[in-house]
């Protein structure tokens, strides 16, 4: 990973990057004035296989990184920044998933509750 960020970065940065990288960089995705910054052009493909390649979901990812990671002043803090959007990333999945699981909890104690009351409500009918 320690190679990948600063490839990443020197692509971005200098003209003097990765020469595959750099003979295709950049192209506006779109033209709204919010995207300020320069994107990398991803290669068209034509299979979902094809898709999941190094070259196409490297750059694929490398889009998506918010303007303040992209922008960064030197590759030290380009490295911070990525880090922390990372991690930011991985900790809103695993919080939704907990979420999700506490909804699921929370419905089958309720489920019971219907059940033990349904139950109940028999009991007292015989």
């Amino acid at each position: 990973m320690k190679t990948g960020n600063c490839m990443l970065y020197k692509a971005r940065s200098t003209s003097a990057g990765v020469p595959s990288v750099t003979a295709r960089t950049t192209r506006p995705l779109s033209t709204l004035r919010s995207s300020h910054a320069p994107r990398l052009a991803v290669p068209r493909t034509r299979t979902v296989f094809a898709s999941r390649a190094f070259s196409v979901a490297a750059l694929t990812v490398a889009n998506s990184l918010p303007d303040n990671v992209v922008k960064s002043d030197s590759l030290a803090t380009f490295k911070k920044r990525l880090k922390t959007q990372l991690y930011h990333r991985v900790m809103c999945n695993v919080l939704a998933t907990e979420r999700l699981c506490t909804f699921i909890v929370a419905l089958y104690k309720f489920y019971r509750c219907i059940v033990l009351l349904l139950l109940l409500q028999l009991q007292r009918l015989k």
